[in-house]
């Protein structure tokens, strides 16, 4: 038995392992609830760091407070543009 053998049997059990994982995501994205929280999550993470972003320019990191409010914007823009043009939910 070689490394090679070895190696073959662990990358067939990771992959079996992530196509199962993966199976059970789109299954559980099939029901409302779930698409709503990962919304909500989205959202309020752009939220988190536009309000990051705030504290940081308060404290005096100009530049990174205003890469964490470029994105926080634009993630938040991008979801509300979502919800508008699929409106899945």
């Amino acid at each position: 038995m070689t490394e090679k053998y070895f190696g073959d049997i662990i990358e067939d059990k990771v992959e079996g392992f992530a196509k199962k994982v993966d199976k059970l995501i789109e299954e559980k994205m099939e029901r409302k609830c779930a698409r709503v929280f990962t919304r909500l999550i989205s959202v309020l993470t752009s939220l988190g760091l536009i309000v990051g972003a705030r504290f940081l320019i308060n404290k005096g990191h100009i530049i990174t407070g205003r890469i964490c409010m470029i994105i926080g914007i634009s993630a938040l823009f991008f979801e509300i543009l979502r919800i508008v043009i699929f409106k899945r939910d």
